[in-house]
């Protein structure tokens, strides 16, 4: 081919977009923590609140209280360089330390070994029980940790033209082409401690659904302490596991919940297992007595038993699948830490999921 006259032009477009996102909060308190939302409500007791955003820190005025001690982290020079998340965690774990005046062990996601396994049956546990199982520890720590790295970059690129041969021929160019990339990355790291520790409650799955929270606008007593906390609830199409303990035909706080005081709703449901074949059957008494409580999209309460669900049994062995739940703001509602299932009377298969709601 040989290229007597053309007439060409070009044209690209690029766009590219770099976002790098770092956000922690570090809560410690000693006493009784009463507000849920402000600092400044936690009494009485001594609080310490460290949030860091884009570099910032600010701490509350109830921290400058506390008196200066020193704790010292010694790191092995010989030893490889940590990741920055490994030295927070280490921070983390002596402030701990130092708070409470024990020792303790932090495992990281890759030391624990879930099990499918069923919890061995107990006798049944009353209300005091639970809540003596859920008495303050006098102290607390909430430590969130969000990190994200995100890019992308787009390129069009873009000719058209003519070009006539020397042997005659007229061709015509029409040509586009797009190159684009996408990545993101993302590190979450929660931990909680003492009376931090998240309510656990048992969650029923219907039409295949996970569990899904709204606004974080219910206000219910989940610790049976005898004050409401502002929690979220279950979307339609989910309902909380319940045990009308005196059968007054409502569910009026965390001691009717399975977990919410206990902290294991699986093992807390295995009590009741009366034949011991790893399932809550009709065999079981309390099967006739366990309900589904929801909620419709308008805020009425509804009771309907396992029957009435169409639920048949419970198995009771779990494993962790670990998952937040969080709003539009990018702000944790809840935690999906369990996950079993249940068969329901057509032979179908359903998930119930343990639940931690931020209180």
């Amino acid at each position: 081919m040989i290229i007597s006259q053309s007439s060409l032009s070009m044209d690209s477009h690029r766009t590219a977009e770099v976002k790098h996102e770092v956000k922690s909060e570090l809560t410690l308190w000693r006493g009784e923590r009463t507000g849920a939302d402000s600092e400044q409500t936690r009494t009485p007791g001594r609080s310490l609140v460290v949030r860091a955003e884009a570099l910032q820190v600010t701490i509350s005025r109830t921290a400058h209280s506390l008196q200066p001690k020193e704790a010292l982290l010694k790191l092995d020079d010989a030893a490889p360089e940590p990741h920055m998340g490994e030295l927070k965690i280490q921070l983390i774990k002596i402030m701990i330390e130092h708070f409470t005046g024990r020792e303790i062990d932090i495992l990281t996601p890759d030391e624990l070994q879930p099990e499918a396994q069923p919890v061995e049956t107990e006798p049944s546990q009353t209300k005091l029980e639970l809540q003596a199982q859920a008495q303050s520890a006098g102290w607390g720590m909430i430590y969130d940790f969000y990190e994200s790295h995100y890019e992308s970059e787009h390129v069009d690129f873009k000719a058209q033209g003519k070009v006539l041969t020397a042997d005659g021929r007229e061709i015509s160019i029409a040509l586009q082409l797009s190159m684009s990339r996408e990545f993101l990355r993302e590190s979450t790291v929660q931990i909680r401690a003492g009376d931090a520790v998240l309510k656990d409650p048992l969650v029923v799955n219907f039409n295949g659904t996970t569990a899904q929270l709204t606004e974080r606008n219910f206000h219910f007593d989940i610790d049976a302490d005898g004050r409401d906390e502002q929690i979220a609830f279950v979307r339609p199409g989910s309902g909380l596991l319940a045990l009308d303990r005196n059968a007054d035909g409502r569910i009026n706080d965390g001691s009717e919940l399975f977990g919410a005081l206990s902290g294991d709703g699986f093992s807390e449901l295995a009590n009741h297992d009366k034949d011991g074949n790893g399932w809550i059957d009709e065999a079981d008494s309390i099967y006739r007595r366990l309900r589904i409580w929801t909620k419709s999209a308008d805020g009425q309460d509804s009771l309907m038993a396992l029957g009435q669900t169409g639920v048949g049994a419970i198995y009771l062995g779990s494993v962790e699948t670990p998952f937040l739940l969080k709003d539009a703001g990018n702000e944790t509602l809840g935690q999906i830490r369990q996950t079993g299932i249940y068969l329901s009377e057509d032979g179908e298969s359903g998930t119930l999921q343990q639940l931690d709601l931020v209180v």
